[in-house]
């Protein structure tokens, strides 16, 4: 009788515990059942038979396939890799440790038995004794369910622990944010991490007050030799994203926001099962709602970068619907007439309020006229940064008034929940299911709407530059006086460009002809940009209006 050719499967739930003794146990019992059964190893993929990791086949490794999967997916790389020897080699026996290694849900079990059992192989599993009748086949199910119940179970005390202690403040999420780690008593809060809360602050200066975008966030790190997370020289976008956009930084974090029902499946849960988790901040509120606007805006505005450089890309905005014009360069016509046609665009088909087309040289030069003339002027500048400051100043009192307001409305419905989930416990009060579930609905739509308002308010960002923005300014600004009374001196459009970036400049376009410039600096007289109104049509542009 020929000796029967089998291969070994293995499985945990996750990446972080193919570094525990899962798989080097599993895989052990796996070749005890196959030498006890005179089974021959088999298979293209190895480990190590001390850390059950990937290796090369060596005089230390074993023949196996492995998965750090949930039991709930049936596409596994390991077991995609095992039909694939299967079809190219063949193999008599898949042997699985135990029922729950290869899954927890009876469905899913069989239906991977049977992919096997298509292809000409049987699965065995090292624990259970499994034989080949009803009887057997009914046992492997009841064994499944239990395990697949148990898992249930454990991830409910797993969760009910987690969600407790998010309640008590302390940091639930798994690997914790860059700058922090967990404070040296274990309990769970967040400590700061010295050196890289000051890489995250130098980040968001670059970001949000020096203009840099994440991808030369990326160069500066890399070039300074600071390292990412994982220590590596290397950072990707993903990472510095993750860090500008995380609420950590300016002071909390949410637990429970979402389930997750597979690896790929997460929905987002209501707001009002958020659990809110104090931390100490790395960034001053205003900075860190500075760099939110600006990843707001080129979301926006960046949909669609332009092939050739347009000096107001991603700046323009309509006085009528506020949305963007979009960058736009005709190739069709003759070369010297080209610059002529950069133009910005205002589309119908895109959403927007109406058709038009602005000359692009015309436009930069008013725009560029406008700015000039406040940077010649440092009085100009200066009264501008103190009344952007007071007026800073106001709206935020005012909003600190409102807040304040919002915050005690949602102290009265928070005690209201309390109150009613007290008067429906209560026997002698005797208030039904379906009256309890009505108000309790009433209360944390109100509840909610507030909560939505307090966002809102909190993440207005400040008109204003800092006074290390400013001094930066004034500075530049400087710079550019000593060049503009150069008569040799004849700024490139990306330079002046840089100049717009560093004053936050907005232009808003009115439909009438008129436009005017906003930033830090204030705002500036209106400005005429056009003779006369024209329709973007390109063709009627060519015989109509050739420059």
């Amino acid at each position: 009788m020929a000796t029967k050719r089998a291969i070994i499967y293995s499985r945990v739930s996750t990446d972080d515990q193919r570094s525990n003794f899962s798989i080097p146990t599993q895989i052990a019992e796996c070749v005890k059942y196959c030498q006890n059964n005179g089974y021959t190893l088999v298979g293209n993929l190895y480990v190590d038979k001390q850390s059950g990791l990937d290796v090369e086949k060596n005089d230390n490794s074993i023949p196996a396939y492995v998965d750090d999967y949930s039991s709930r997916e049936m596409n596994r790389p390991g077991l995609d890799a095992a039909l694939t020897y299967l079809e190219d080699y063949g193999f008599d026996v898949v042997v699985v440790h135990a029922i729950d290694r290869l899954a927890r849900d009876p469905y899913i079990r069989q239906t991977l038995e049977k992919e096997f059992y298509r292809r000409g192989a049987k699965v065995e599993f090292a624990l259970g004794n499994y034989d080949d009748s009803p009887e057997g086949e009914v046992r492997k199910d009841m064994d499944a369910t239990f395990a697949k119940w148990e898992n249930a179970k454990r991830v409910e005390r797993c969760n009910r622990g987690k969600r407790g202690k998010a309640e008590k403040g302390l940091y639930v999420g798994g690997r914790t944010p860059y700058g922090y780690i967990l404070d040296a008593k274990g309990m769970g809060g967040l400590s700061i991490h010295p050196e890289q809360a000051e890489v995250v602050r130098f980040i968001y200066a670059l970001y949000g007050e020096q203009n840099y975008s994440m991808h030369g966030v990326r160069v500066e790190l890399e070039k300074r030799g600071i390292p990412s997370y994982t220590g590596k020289p290397n950072w990707h976008l993903s990472a510095i994203q993750n860090i500008l956009t995380n609420t950590a930084y300016k002071g909390f974090v949410h637990y429970n926001k979402s389930i997750c029902r597979s690896n790929s499946d997460r929905k987002m849960r209501e707001k009002r099962e958020w659990i809110k988790i104090d931390v100490t901040p790395l960034v001053d509120l205003q900075l860190f709602n500075l760099v939110q606007m600006r990843i707001k805006d080129h979301r926006e505005a960046l949909r669609r970068k332009p092939t050739h450089f347009h000096m107001l890309s991603s700046m323009i905005r309509c006085a009528e619907c506020g949305k963007p014009y979009s960058a736009n360069f005709q190739n069709d016509r003759p070369k010297h007439h080209r610059k002529a046609y950069r133009s910005y665009r205002h589309r119908r088909s895109e959403g927007h309020c109406m058709d038009k087309e602005v000359t692009a040289v015309r436009l930069e030069e008013r725009v560029w006229d406008a700015v000039k003339g406040m940077l010649l002027d440092t009085d100009v500048l200066r009264q501008a940064y103190h009344q952007a400051q007071q007026l800073d100043v106001e709206n935020r009192s005012r909003s600190r008034t409102l807040l304040d307001g919002y915050y005690r409305s949602a102290g009265k419905l928070e005690q209201q929940l309390n109150n009613l989930t007290r008067a429906y416990t209560d026997p002698d009060i005797q208030m039904t299911k379906s009256e309890y579930l009505a108000q309790r609905i009433l209360i944390e739509r109100d509840l909610t709407e507030i909560r939505v308002k307090i966002e809102e308010i909190e993440s207005i960002p400040a008109a204003v530059p800092t006074q290390s923005q400013f001094e930066d300014l004034e500075s530049f600004a400087q710079k550019v006086r000593e060049r503009i009374d150069n008569v040799d001196w004849v700024p490139t459009p990306e330079s002046k460009r840089q100049v717009l970036e560093l004053l936050h400049t907005k232009v808003i376009l009115s439909k009438d002809g008129f436009g005017k410039v906003t930033g830090w600096f204030g705002e500036t007289s209106g400005f005429s940009y056009t003779r006369r109104l024209h329709s973007a049509h390109p063709a009627r542009q060519n015989a109509q209006n050739p420059g």
